[in-house]
């Protein structure tokens, strides 16, 4: 499995240059996901059902993409969920919806513009399964999506990255990450390397409500087979400071193990933590099957995410 491919700014770079003259015509991608819950003490109801254990739950995602010129190109990601037979998404989500939508043109070799609806390039961890080394996403992530009202952690505006060699930096006007009436957000994200395996971001977004404006700083660090992650976000309300640290070991024959543990501690005091172990098998070429285990202690973690053990089973099939 992969982290976060690239920065939102890279990407852009990338996508107006090479893909517009290796694949002028539609692209066409995605993935399945089907998760099956065994445990999951946080959803436990007093004198109740558990409404989640011993689940299925289902989701896919198709992606479009296509190049207009030599120097624009456009790229629409759809998500589809698992609903019931009347309608009514189990998720408690509409049944499809738009994650991205947007355009990068190239306005010279090292600046391109974007435009649209896109994944937030705030945060460590990517958006989709297939660039994830665990099943759940983690508390940092989860912020930042409770304070996206967009579907997912997405935002929608324009955005301008630039290569400056040593690094890309990425500023935005947004929406207000609400959606607040009359207000903006800004963002602006900065990448590095400054040697051979060791990624270095810096990110900052501002916001009318929630958590306010946020400061998310990440580190990755790649050594052969071994990856090591750190991540820690500040804001200005609701969170004080949530650190991840995580662990990825690929290891022969299509396996490989996470560790993951983080702390939240609260505006109005008292904290927060969750320890994940996960394993993954590549099954077959873009069939990946992971089992993950999780324990968070004082919870709730984050909004989203209560006090107890959770066991997942998860199935993750690409369309490439």
């Amino acid at each position: 499995m992969k982290t976060k491919l690239l920065a939102l700014a890279a990407s852009g770079i990338l996508a107006t240059s090479s893909f517009a003259q290796a694949a002028p015509d539609v692209s066409i991608d995605g993935f399945i996901d089907i998760i099956f819950t065994g445990i999951d003490e946080t959803s436990d109801v007093p004198a109740a059902t558990n409404p989640t254990e011993g689940k299925f739950l289902a989701d896919a995602e198709i992606d479009f993409s296509a190049a207009l010129s030599d120097k624009v190109t456009v790229r629409v990601d759809l998500d589809f969920q698992l609903v019931t037979n009347g309608g009514a998404n189990v998720a408690g989500e509409d049944s499809g919806e738009i994650e991205q939508a947007y355009f990068a043109a190239a306005l010279s070799d090292e600046v391109t513009l974007l435009g649209g609806v896109f994944n937030n390039p705030v945060g460590w961890e990517a958006h989709d399964a297939p660039d994830m080394y665990q099943t759940s996403h983690n508390a940092n992530w989860l912020i930042l999506d409770g304070a996206t009202t967009l579907h997912g952690n997405n935002i929608a505006g324009v955005a301008v990255a630039a290569n400056m060699g040593a690094f890309t930096v990425t500023g935005a006007v947004l929406n207000d990450l609400g959606q607040a009436n009359e207000e903006n957000s800004l963002a602006l994200v900065l990448n590095a390397s400054p040697v051979k395996g060791l990624d270095l971001e810096f990110g900052y977004v501002t916001q009318d409500t929630g958590a306010g404006d946020v400061i998310d700083l990440n580190a990755t660090y790649s050594m052969g087979a071994l990856t090591l992650a750190a991540e820690i976000l500040l804001a200005d309300a609701v969170i004080d400071d949530s650190t991840m640290l995580l662990a990825n070991y690929a290891l022969d024959g299509g396996f490989g193990v996470t560790a993951r543990y983080e702390m939240v501690n609260f505006a109005a005091g008292g904290d927060g933590n969750r320890f994940t172990v996960a394993g993954s098998y590549e099954a077959a070429k873009n069939l990946f099957v992971l089992a993950e285990l999780s324990d968070a202690d004082a919870g709730p973690v984050v909004a989203t995410t209560g006090e107890g053990t959770v066991f997942t089973l998860e199935f993750v099939a690409m369309i490439k």
